[in-house]
């Protein structure tokens, strides 16, 4: 199996915090592939909330569509030692999910700006500024 490369998903040795913020516990090999799976299993369901987010991103003009979307930070699972050979396809397809993830955000923040410049350009007039300042409220 490949390495994989600093700063991406399954760098276990480069930063730290674990799902649940402590390190895992050394189980012999039974126990280091359960956190393991445990630590996949957290990152796929990661990329599917990111999935729903990017399609609600994508219906725009849906009532049910939230706009401000607040995540938790992911952190690097510490204490996994390597990964277990029977594990690498799933945590390759999961690099590569997490990878078409990136690129497809940055295609609908791309997007998200030219239609605010598009937007900004057909303003007449400024847009308004508050008259005045709620300090107590």
């Amino acid at each position: 199996m490949e390495r994989s490369t600093p700063g991406t998903a399954l760098d276990a040795d480069a930063r730290p915090g674990t799902p649940c913020g402590h390190e895992a516990p050394d189980h012999g090999r039974a126990g280091r592939e359960a956190a393991w799976v445990a630590a996949l299993t957290e990152m796929e369901l990661g990329a599917e909330r990111a999935e729903e987010l990017l399609a609600g991103a994508q219906r725009a003009g849906d009532p049910a569509v939230v706009d401000v979307a607040l995540t938790e930070p992911w952190r690097t699972p510490r204490g996994l030692g390597p990964l277990p050979a029977s594990l690498a396809p799933r945590a390759a397809a999961l690099v590569e999910r997490q990878r078409d993830l990136a690129r497809r955000t940055g295609d609908q923040l791309a997007e998200h700006r030219r239609r605010l410049r598009t937007a900004d350009g057909l303003r007449t007039r400024p847009a308004p500024a508050p008259a005045y300042l709620d300090v107590e409220g």
